[in-house]
């Protein structure tokens, strides 16, 4: 049976901020905030905390905050492009209609995370481990996600083309209702995944092979 995905855990009473530049040193965590048309800039560059906020239209971008902790948070319309979040840990958070773009989530943890309509090419997930996850209709061409560990997590009518799944076991992923044309592959890592007969024709041309066509 497939398990839940568990939804950020929020606050009724969020302290707003809205319209300001907010810069984050060394003695501050974001807790409880509601950040609306924001910026908001890092002196560090990790052991940042983020507990129980919602950021609705805020840029972070060019921005390089590895080894965060993010829990229980809402990203909705927010700007991560060529962002570095690597070796994070991010939990029961959603990104809703991000720009993810060029974004290094590489070597991070993920659990109950929902990115959905969200633009992501050339994302880099790279030796992440992501649990209890789902991306949905999201535009991830050239993205990464080589040598990760995928588990009870689904793709759902994303664009994957020319995505790397190098030495990313596919078992009990359901690509069915995404596109996977052109995707990068070095041996058994389709094993046990789930695909559309319509993808076959896809998958055939990874194997060089060629489809003649009966007279």
């Amino acid at each position: 049976m497939e398990k839940s995905i568990i939804k950020p855990k929020m606050s009724n009473y969020l302290l707003e901020y809205k319209n300001d530049n907010m810069n984050v040193d060394d003695d501050r965590e974001l807790q409880g905030m509601h950040f609306i048309d924001c910026v908001i800039s890092f002196d560090i560059k990790d052991n940042i905390k983020i507990d129980g906020c919602i950021f609705n239209n805020v840029n972070f971008n060019n921005l390089k905050f590895e080894k965060i902790e993010i829990l229980d948070c809402i990203f909705d319309n927010c700007d991560f492009s060529n962002s570095s979040l690597s070796e994070s840990n991010i939990y029961r958070s959603e990104f809703k209609k991000c720009r993810l773009t060029g974004c290094d989530f590489s070597g991070s943890n993920f659990k109950n995370v929902i990115i959905a309509e969200s633009s992501c090419k050339y994302i880099n997930f790279s030796s992440s481990t992501i649990k209890l996850a789902r991306f949905d209709n999201n535009d991830m061409e050239n993205g990464s996600l080589n040598m990760c560990n995928l588990e009870n997590f689904n793709f759902d009518k994303c664009n994957l083309k020319s995505v790397e799944f190098i030495t990313t076991p596919l078992k009990d992923i359901d690509l069915s209702t995404s596109n996977i044309e052109g995707i990068r592959l070095v041996g058994k890592e389709l094993f046990g995944a789930t695909i559309s007969f319509s993808q076959t024709t896809d998958l055939v041309k990874l194997l060089g092979v060629k489809i003649k066509e009966e007279l």
